[in-house]
């Protein structure tokens, strides 16, 4: 999957596709979480990020959100988790996208029982 991003990440450079772009960081971003690349997962998900916000593309913003979220989550940052979570929520509501702001407020309300049930403070 790696290689066909990147592949592909050539392509939308070649002929000048942001959203295409953005939709490569992003989906390298969740290829690299889920091999528990962490580091590379979050330096793609902050490029689209980058991207969907420099060309207005909140559905790309708030599922980058979302991922980011995932991201904290599974390496047990759940303060942080909790705000991408969050932030996620107000895109998708802003834009209309009810099963993906209820989708994380499910995500937010296990970070938060999470929270409650640990001691961490930041």
């Amino acid at each position: 999957a790696e290689e066909s991003y990147r592949l592909a990440q050539e392509i939308y450079s070649r002929i000048g596709s942001e959203l295409g772009r953005a939709n490569v960081f992003s989906g390298l971003g969740d290829v690299y979480r889920f091999q528990g690349q962490y580091a590379q997962a979050e330096d793609s998900y902050k490029l689209a990020q980058e991207v969907y916000t420099r060309i207005g593309n909140n559905l790309g913003l708030a599922n980058t959100q979302r991922g980011l979220g995932h991201l904290a989550r599974s390496q047990e940052r759940r303060t942080e988790a909790a705000e991408f979570y969050r932030r996620a929520m107000e895109v998708f509501s802003a834009i209309g996208r009810s099963a993906d702001k209820d989708d994380c407020a499910q995500w937010l309300n296990i970070v938060i029982n999470d929270l409650e049930g640990s001691s961490e403070t930041s």
